[in-house]
This record gives C-alpha cells, structure tokens and sequence, in this order.
C-alpha cells in the first residue's frame, strides 16, 4: 500500500510540471494583449509598452515560467494581472467552495446512483430495471445547465422552497448552506448519479452469475449476506472508478452550475480570468485542479485495493 502511494507521488510532480507548461505554452496562442486592456483603449503606444514592461509582459516566455515555476515551488501561484491580487488567496477562497459543491454531488451521485444501480440488477427485465435504465439515460443526455435552471424555477421561484442564488459557507452556517447547496448539488450531480447506477447494474448482474455467488448461496448463507458481504463488494470496483473519473467531470461541469446558482467558486473566478485574459489566475486553477484530480485518483487506487485483495 505505500509503495502504490510512494509510486503515484512520485508521478505527480512531472504531470504538474507538465501540466503547467502546457498552459504556459498555450497562453501564447492567446489572441490579445493584456496591457493594452489595462492601459485602455485611447492609451499610447509608449504607455502600452510602460504597462507591459511593469507587468513583465515584454521579458522571453522562457524567463517568464521559470519563474512562476519557482514562486510555484514555494506556493506563490503569482499575482492577478488585472488586480495585482494573490492568486493563491483567490483560489484559497474560492476553491472550498467549489470543492463543497463538488464532494456534495459526488454524495449525492452514490447515495442514488448505489441503490438504483443494485435495484434494477435485482430486478432485471421488470419494470423496476426499465425504469430506473430510462431515468439513468434522460439523466446523463440533459445539460446540468438546464436541470439547474429547471430546479430554480420550479422549487425556487414557483414553490419558494429554496433561494434562488447566492451561498453560505458551511463555516458560517451549517443550516444555511445545506439550504442552499441542495439545488446546485442536484443539478450537478443527477449525471453523475445516473452514470453509477447504470455501471452498477451492469456490474452486479455480471457479480451475480459468479460461481463463489452460487457457492456462497449454496452453502446456506443469507441472501442478504450474499448480496452486501460477497456480491456488492466484488461489483463496487467499477462504481470507484466511474466516481472517481466523475469527480474530474464535475469539477468542469462546475462551472457552468455556479453561474446559474451565482456561487463563488474558482468556476466563476475561471470564466471571469479567461473573458479578461488573466492567465496568470487561469494557470494557478489549472494546477490546483490537477492537482485534486491526482489525489482523487490516489483515493480511488486505495478503495480498489481495499476492496479486492488481489490488487493489492
């Protein structure tokens, strides 16, 4: 077990190196400059150049990086183009947020995906199974965006039930923020939900066919036992990687969600960075993100060794 996790560190630092150079290197295909929005449509040529040399713009590419890649090492992601403010501050505002939003809807995914999932492999061919396979296919074929914007208009605006935007942290208001969280963790999370219980059915109709299933039943014990102990186990290995490669995709598909529910995420602070060309705020997000995506897959390495010994 801490050989898997000393391997997986050790192949982190080169896909972060790799990660930022890319998006350094695409910054360059940017069109646009970001002296001359700082220094405004009716400035000078030579008060353009005073604002890019001020901002380091007109330094080689390479010299650049270097050393963003050095202030990176110490956890200085660099300062906003635009504002002068500490990207590191920025995103340790804004990613608890988006990281809520996220882990919400990831629950949310198991919590319905899990059940529905083992349900219709229960109750294959009936109309239990053809039910939940319909509702599996509209959910992972309708745009978040649309499912949010539904959800608003009906249990916000219509019923009254929930604000329509805004956020509370969970630091300030426990109450306040699950109110609020429930609407966006929905419209985030119903595709990852349906994408579970589609592979879980699979999964464990394939389980359920398995000899040590028809041995264990043979021998006596519990169905239930059977199901929870021998089959589920053996069948959650695919729903861990489904949850995990989710877990990229709902950190994407966050930032559409906090634009429609107004969260202050790094979604917005990311939409916002690339309108006005502040590459520096984009490349800390991208790192940051990366970043939880490898750990993600870490934890999601470990469950798979937990759950089957054989890859251990």
């Amino acid at each position: 077990m801490l050989a898997l996790i000393g391997r997986r560190l050790l192949v982190t630092l080169p896909l972060l190196l790799f990660v930022t150079l890319l998006v350094s290197l695409m910054s360059l295909l940017v069109p646009g400059d970001p002296a001359v929005q700082i220094a405004g449509e009716n400035a000078t040529h030579e008060q353009i150049e005073l604002t890019r040399q001020r901002l380091g713009l007109d330094r080689p590419w390479h010299e650049r990086y270097l050393d963003w890649l050095a202030g990176a090492a110490r956890g200085d992601l660099g300062n906003s183009v635009f504002t002068n403010d500490s990207v590191s501050q920025l995103l340790q505002e804004r990613l608890p947020v988006t990281l809520a939003l996220t882990l919400s809807a990831l629950v949310f995914a198991a919590l319905v995906g899990v059940p529905a999932g083992i349900l219709a492999a229960l109750r294959r061919n009936r109309w239990q199974d053809s039910l939940i396979r319909g509702v599996a296919t509209i959910g992972i074929a309708m745009p978040g965006y649309w499912l949010g914007l539904l959800l608003l208009m009906v249990f916000a605006i219509q019923l009254g039930l929930f604000p329509t935007i805004g956020y509370t942290p969970l630091t300030e208001n426990p109450a306040a923020w699950l109110h609020g969280i429930v609407l966006p963790t929905v419209a985030l999370g119903a595709p990852a939900a349906a994408e579970v219980a589609r592979q879980l059915r699979r999964s464990m109709i394939d389980t359920l066919q398995q000899d040590f299933v028809r041995t264990a039943t043979a021998k006596g014990l519990r169905y239930w036992m059977v199901l929870g102990k021998h089959a589920l186990t053996h069948a959650a290995n695919p729903v861990v990687t489904v949850l995990a490669t989710q877990m990229a995709l709902l950190l994407g598909a966050a930032v559409i969600i906090e634009k429609v529910f107004v969260i202050p995420g790094i979604g917005e602070l990311a939409v916002n960075s690339v309108i006005n060309k502040d590459l520096t705020i984009v490349q800390g997000i991208v790192v940051v993100t990366t970043l939880v995506i490898v750990v993600t897959n870490l934890l999601a390495d470990l469950a798979h060794a937990w759950l089957s010994p054989r890859t251990r």
